[in-house]
C-alpha cells in the first residue's frame, strides 16, 4: 500500500514532556524519525515507541531524560499504521508474524563536541540500538537506546571522589586480569569504561575492543563491531581474538557464556580484560559471572581483579521554582562503589555463604558506599535526600555520616 501525503502538514508542536502532544497530519516518512531526532537534541538516552493496535490503535512515545520517563508526541490511529511502517523500513525492521524479537541500529547524525576551523560545532554518525516487539494484538513496541552526545570525558570528569578515583586508577594499572563496571541498564557504565580505555591508551600497550555496536570512537584502538547477521557475532569473533596480539581487550557487555568464558579465559593468560555487566551491585555481579561462566567459583573469581558498581543521581537544578517537581531536577552524576577482590570475598563465595554475610565482607573492602557518595553530594547541595530514595531506598542503618576530609587530595 502506497501511502498518499496528507493535503496540509501541520507544524510538529514542541513537546513539552508532561503531556502527549499531538501530531496531527504527520509525514509518513519522516514523522518517527523527526521524534528520534529530537529525543536525541534533549540528551534523552531512551526512546520508547508503541503501536496500540488493540487499544486505541495510536502511536505513543516516551523519552528517558534523567533517568525518568516522559511522555512525548503521540500519532493518532488513522495514520498509525503508515508511520509505523515507514520507520521500520527506515530502521531495517521486518514485521515478524512469529512475534520473535528484532535487533538493529539506526545510524544517526550526533554533536561531537568538537568544532571546526571555524568554530561551528560538527557531527559525527553514530547508532542508536533498536529492539522490536510484536505485541499480543499485533502491535509494536520498538525501544531505541540513543547514541551519546559530545566528546568522551575523562576519568577526571566523571565525579569520582578522590579515593574512589585513587582506587579506580591503581585497577587500571594492573595490567592484567579483568575489571567489571556494573549497574543497571542506563547508568552510564560504558561512559566510564571508554574513560578507562583513554586513560589507558598511553602508547605503552595495544588495546582492542568487540563491541555490539561500537558506541563511540577512539582513535588509536582497534574497535571490532559484533555483528550477528553479518556472520561476526561474538561467538565468531571471539576465537580470533585469542590468538591475536593485544595487552587490554574492552568487551563491550559480558552478556552470556560465549563472552564470559572468553573474559575468564583471556584474564586468566595474563591479559587485561575490561567490560560491562547488568547486576544490581558488586556481590550480584560476582556471583553472575560465575553462573555464565559455568566454571568453578575459584577459576572465575581468580581472573577479577576488581569491579566498579555506578548509579546516576538527579542533580538539583538551580532554576527550580520550589513547586513543580517535574524540573526539580536537571542533569545527573555518579556515585560508585568500587571492590578490590580479596581472598577473603573469593573464600565466602566458594564456601557459598550467605548473600548477607558476603556482602558484609565486601563492605570492609569497598569502605566508600554510595550512600557515603550521595551524603557528600546532598552536603553540598547538588542533590538531595529524595533523588537518594530514589536510587538507592531506603538508607542502611550501618551508614554514617559523611566524613568529607577524608576524601580531601
Amino acid at each position: 500500500m502506497v501511502a498518499v501525503a496528507p493535503e496540509e502538514t501541520v507544524a510538529k508542536p514542541k513537546a513539552d514532556l508532561i503531556d502527549y502532544v499531538d501530531i496531527k497530519n504527520p509525514d509518513f516518512g519522516s514523522c518517527l524519525l523527526d521524534i528520534v531526532n529530537e529525543a536525541s537534541e534533549l540528551g534523552a538516552s531512551d526512546l520508547l515507541i508503541e503501536y496500540r493496535r488493540g487499544g486505541t490503535g495510536e502511536v505513543v512515545t516516551q523519552v528517558r531524560i534523567d533517568g525518568t520517563m516522559r511522555r512525548f508526541y503521540r500519532v493518532p490511529a488513522s495514520y498509525a499504521t503508515q508511520v509505523i511502517n515507514s520507520f521500520k523500513t527506515s530502521a531495517n525492521l521486518k514485521s515478524s508474524a512469529n512475534l520473535l524479537p528484532e535487533s538493529s541500529t539506526l545510524k544517526m547524525q550526533v554533536p561531537s563536541g568538537m568544532k571546526d576551523e571555524k568554530g561551528k560545532e560538527t557531527t559525527i554518525e553514530r547508532k542508536a540500538r533498536i529492539q522490536l516487539f510484536t505485541t499480543s494484538d499485533s502491535g509494536s513496541t520498538i525501544v531505541l537506546r540513543l547514541p551519546p552526545r559530545g566528546s568522551l570525558r575523562s576519568i577526571h570528569e566523571l565525579g569520582f571522589t578522590n579515593n574512589n578515583k585513587k582506587r579506580l586508577l591503581q585497577l587500571l594499572d594492573t595490567a592484567k586480569k579483568m575489571l567489571i563496571f556494573v549497574g543497571p541498564m542506563g547508568v552510564g557504565k560504558s561512559t566510564t569504561g571508554y574513560a578507562g580505555l583513554q586513560y589507558l591508551h598511553d602508547g605503552t600497550r595495544t588495546i582492542w575492543s568487540l563491541e555490539d555496536p561500537v558506541e563511540r570512537d577512539i582513535e588509536g584502538i582497534i574497535q571490532l563491531e559484533a555483528n550477528e547477521e553479518m556472520g561476526t557475532g561474538y561467538e565468531h569473533m571471539l576465537p580470533a581474538l585469542v590468538r591475536s596480539d593485544y595487552d587490554t581487550l574492552f568487551l563491550g557487555e559480558l552478556r552470556n557464556k560465549i563472552t564470559a568464558r572468553a573474559a575468564v579465559r583471556q584474564s586468566r593468560a595474563g591479559r587485561q580484560v575490561i567490560s560491562t555487566l547488568h547486576a544490581n551491585d558488586n556481590v550480584s555481579a560476582l556471583i553472575r559471572l560465575i553462573e555464565l561462566a559455568e566454571d568453578t567459583p575459584y577459576s572465575v573469581l581468580d581472573s577479577v581483579q576488581g569491579l566498579v558498581s555506578q548509579r546516576l543521581v538527579a542533580k538539583l537544578n538551580p532554576e527550580w521554582d520550589g513547586e513543580s517537581d517535574f524540573n526539580k531536577y536537571k542533569g545527573r552524576v555518579p556515585i560508585h562503589e568500587i571492590m578490590v577482590i580479596t581472598p577473603d570475598i573469593v573464600d565466602a563465595l566458594v564456601n557459598q555463604d550467605s548473600l548477607e554475610a558476603i556482602r558484609e565482607i565486601a563492605t570492609k573492602h569497598q569502605p566508600e558506599t554510595f550512600w557515603h557518595n550521595v551524603d557528600q553530594l546532598i552536603a553540598e547541595g547538588t542533590t538531595d535526600l529524595d533523588e537518594a530514595v530514589r536510587v538507592l531506598g531506603k538508607r542502611p542503618e550501618s551508614v554514617g555520616a559523611p566524613t568529607l576530609e577524608a576524601d580531601s587530595e
